[in-house]
């Protein structure tokens, strides 16, 4: 029976039921684990657009949660910004307005500093987010142990 690998019961604060869902079949441990990482990366998604530096609302508005390629070992989401296109900007261009926002940018020897709206989210909303996965693999695990 093979099982999710890498996954941290600490960090989740489920360390008790790690040998109850490492012997689940991986199917079933997947569908308990997809949907529950995909809650605690919407928090991340909803949190990074109300932190977005308001001018147009074309970055706030590009912002997007999308699932991670799959695999056998591998489950995550990752919210990031929609390409170049979106912004009208050349493929050749040397300048990516959400970067320049998320960190700064050095220009004629005047720096402008970085207002980070991703990379702070991110490490602010960390242990809620690892919180909220935990209790929601929590809930779903017992939900499992409670069927016949």
């Amino acid at each position: 029976m093979a099982t999710i690998a890498s996954i941290d019961f600490k960090a989740f604060g489920i360390k008790e039921l790690e040998a109850k869902f490492r012997k689940l079949p991986l199917r079933m441990q997947n569908k308990i684990l997809r949907p529950s990482m995909r809650a605690g990366a919407k928090l991340v998604h909803q949190a990074a657009k109300s932190a977005v530096p308001k001018d147009t609302g074309l970055l706030r508005r590009s912002i997007i949660l999308k699932a991670m390629k799959r695999s056998r070992t591998r489950i995550g989401f990752v919210v990031r910004t929609k390409g170049r296109e979106h912004f009208g900007i050349d493929d050749k261009g040397k300048w990516y307005r959400p970067a320049i926002i998320e960190y700064g940018y050095v220009r004629h020897g005047i720096t402008y500093p970085a207002r980070s709206y991703l990379r702070a989210t991110v490490e602010r909303l960390r242990p809620t987010v690892l919180r909220r996965i935990g209790a929601d693999i929590r809930t779903k695990l017992a939900a499992v142990a409670k069927k016949p």
